[in-house]
This record gives structure tokens, sequence and C-alpha cells, in this order.
């Protein structure tokens, strides 16, 4: 109790530390050695290298904050408008099939209906992963509907440990000591923050 206690009154501080380590790991980790032999295993310059990476960097950065005020929109939509679950999964889908559409239009992407039609047992895999994340997005907003938002972002975090010790065992991916220590840092931070954040 005195630990949760210290760690209530300095939540601030540590939010600092947290945040300026997670940043730093996000930063190492893709510019170390193992990592760029693993992702540049073909022929490249250390210019494109560099401009891959940092191209990498804007997505992840734009990922972040994209999700991080997803959940949070979501359950102010579920308190303030009263809207179902339902409701939301309807027309968010909806506009991002209309924004796919679009973007397929621009970049010439409806070449993928000749591959079905190439390779028709594709349709049944495809239908596969989108009857999945239906389900996981359903499992979402309940989740936010039921608990709020913070619940689901400790859900997922443990989702994303998982999938990284997963990812890593499957794929016999070679890491350093320094990062998996920084991981390690960064998912304890992570969690410390919800469960402070649940207490609270």
């Amino acid at each position: 109790c005195l630990f949760v206690e210290t760690v209530c009154q300095n939540l601030p501080h540590l939010e600092f530390v947290m945040h300026l380590h997670i940043h730093t790991t996000i930063t190492y980790i893709p510019q170390s050695h193992t990592t760029q032999s693993h992702i540049f295993s073909y022929n490249t310059t250390p210019q494109k290298r560099q401009l891959y990476l940092a191209y990498g960097m804007l997505l992840m950065l734009g990922y972040l904050v994209s999700d991080s005020f997803t959940s949070t929109f979501q359950e102010y939509l579920f308190k303030s408008e009263q809207t179902s679950k339902y409701n939301q999964m309807l027309y968010i889908n909806s506009v991002s099939a209309v924004v796919s559409l679009i973007m397929l239009a621009i970049q010439g992407g409806f070449a993928g209906f000749n591959f079905l039609a190439k390779h028709p047992h594709a349709i049944a895999d495809a239908a596969l992963l989108s009857a999945s994340a239906t389900s996981g997005q359903w499992v979402i907003y309940t989740t936010i509907q039921e608990f709020g938002a913070l619940v689901l972002a400790a859900c997922m975090n443990v989702r994303q440990i998982c999938s990284t010790l997963f990812s890593l065992m499957y794929y016999h991916q070679k890491v350093t000591g320094l990062q998996i220590g920084s991981l390690v840092m960064v998912f304890f931070f992570l969690g410390l923050k919800n469960i402070v954040g649940l207490i609270n």
C-alpha cells in the first residue's frame, strides 16, 4: 500500500520518465545493428536506410497518436451521446470502407480483384480475416462500453506483451540484451500506469 501511495503521489514524474523511456526505446530498437540487418537484408545505401527508418518512425508516431485518441473518444461517445456499440461499428466501418475505396481508386489498387479472380481460395482467407477483425472490434467496443478506455488499455498492453514474445520466439528473431531490458522497462511502466489509474 505504501508503494502504491508513493507511486500515486509521484505519478506525473513517473509518467515523464515512462514516456521518455518509451520514446528512447522506440528510437533505439529500429536503429540497432541487429534490427537493421534483419529489416534491410537486401542491398541498400545508408541514405536509403535512414530515409526508411525516418518514414517508419513517422508511421509509428501516427499510429500511437491515433490509437491513443480512438479509445478515449469512443468512451466519450458512449457516455455523452449514449450511442450503442453497433451504431459506432456501423458508421466507423462505413467511413473506413469509403476511405479504402477512395485510396484504392487513387493508387490503382483495383487490380486486386484480378488477383482474387485468379486465386479464388484467397477469398476465404480474406473473409476469415475480416470475421476475426470484426469479432475483435466487437470485443473492444464492449470492453470500452462496460469498463472504460483504461481497462482496454491494460488489456491491450497484455496483448502487446504476448504478441511481442510470441513473435520473438516463433520467428527466432535475434535481440540484444539492451533491447530486452528496454522492452521489459516499457511494459513495466505501462502496467504500473494502468494499475495506478485503476486504483485511482
